[in-house]
């Protein structure tokens, strides 16, 4: 996800990020190696608020939880308080192609949260199965790209074993890289200006 922001670039080492200057605050909201559990809403929320008082202008989310989840109003009430700090949120739309039918995702769904949603190469909407693709809706906002996703690893080399991830969790880490390149370009801009 941070290489899809912000891996440097002119570099001659694989690929660059979509705001190859910006800075990465890493907030470690979970200790569950990577997609293999579901990290707990109020993790998510306490991640939010540190980010949020430590200077953080843009968030990206790459969870995202159904309706019903426990803790939800809390972690509206949380997008609430980064949204009246002047921080972007943005977050993954989700990869159930919306099963069950239209329920919405969040924190993606928020008003003051940018839902992601993901897209093949060509532009189309990501999917695959008839329950793995990319959420959609009136609350999904923006898309990017979520096929095949390339971009750094752990161990300091590039590309992903099988030609790269699939999901809107690598959507909304493209969108937060724009925003960190508007805000790079004008730094004085408001949330809704950056949206």
């Amino acid at each position: 996800i941070a290489g899809i922001i912000a891996a440097s670039t002119n570099n001659a080492i694989g690929i660059a990020g979509a705001c190859w200057g910006c800075k990465i605050m890493v907030v470690r909201i979970s200790s569950c190696p990577s997609g293999t559990c579901q990290i707990p809403v109020l993790n998510l929320s306490k991640g939010i608020v540190y980010a949020t008082n430590n200077g953080a202008s843009i968030i990206s989310i790459s969870t995202a939880y159904a309706s019903g989840t426990t803790n939800l109003t809390t972690l509206n009430e949380t997008t609430i308080y980064a949204n009246q700090n002047n921080v972007v949120l943005i977050a993954a739309a989700g990869n159930q192609n919306n099963n069950p039918l239209n329920e919405a995702i969040y924190p993606g769904s928020y008003p003051t949260v940018l839902g992601v949603g993901g897209l093949f190469d060509n532009g189309t909407k990501w999917i695959t199965t008839s329950t793995v693709g990319s959420n959609y809706g009136q609350w999904v906002d923006i898309s990017a790209p979520a096929y095949k996703v390339v971009s750094t690893l752990r161990n300091g080399s590039i590309g992903i074993t099988g030609g790269g991830h699939s999901g809107t969790s690598f959507a909304a880490p493209f969108v937060a890289g724009e925003a960190g390149l508007i805000l790079s370009r004008w730094p004085n801009l408001l949330k809704k200006q950056v949206e």
